[in-house]
């Protein structure tokens, strides 16, 4: 008789960097999009709030991709169909390489801008560049392009955790929810 497997759920620590980067997401995608349409004294706010946000992304983003390679997904039960499976370790994998590229030209940017980094004006960031406002304005644009991606990235997986939700009826989305809120 063969034993069925139960759905388990991620790790503490995946949970914890998932949502922080959710939440920080949620909140720093918006500054990019107001603070490169507005003027005035709140766009400096803006851009740094945005920056430190980024710069924050960042480290947990290395933390997800370290923590990921010692620790594996648990896994998907059923199995996913072998497109599908595909299709979600792309989307992980886009997004991982999105969030860790993206600060990193945000950051070269501005140096060729320069305007230094000065994560939460407790210490200044060395300049990645010399100053040169041709090369800023090339990187800033692959950075807002990436950041759309990363916008569109999200949709994709968001969409696809509620298919699994609410269509499906798996436990794909209560792998990564928090114990309280019924995750696994």
């Amino acid at each position: 008789m063969a034993m069925e497997r139960l759905p388990t759920g991620y790790g503490p620590p995946a949970r914890a960097a998932h949502w922080a980067t959710a939440a920080l997401l949620a909140v720093s995608i918006p500054l990019g999009l107001v603070m490169v349409r507005i003027e005035g004294d709140v766009k400096f706010t803006l851009y740094n709030w945005h920056e430190w946000i980024g710069f924050t992304v960042w480290w947990i983003t290395l933390f997800r991709v370290s923590w990921r390679l010692g620790h594996p997904p648990p896994p998907h039960v059923p199995p996913l169909p072998t497109l599908q499976h595909a299709a979600a370790e792309s989307v992980h994998g886009l997004l991982y390489l999105a969030l860790l590229a993206m600060p990193i030209a945000g950051w070269i940017g501005n140096s060729a801008y320069g305007f230094p980094l000065e994560p939460f004006g407790l210490f200044k960031l060395p300049d990645l560049v010399s100053k040169n406002e041709a090369l800023g304005r090339v990187v800033l644009d692959i950075h807002g392009w990436t950041g759309w991606a990363v916008i569109v990235l999200l949709g994709m997986h968001v969409a696809a955790a509620l298919h699994h939700h609410l269509v499906v009826r798996d436990a794909t989305l209560r792998r990564m929810l928090p114990r309280a809120l019924g995750g696994l």
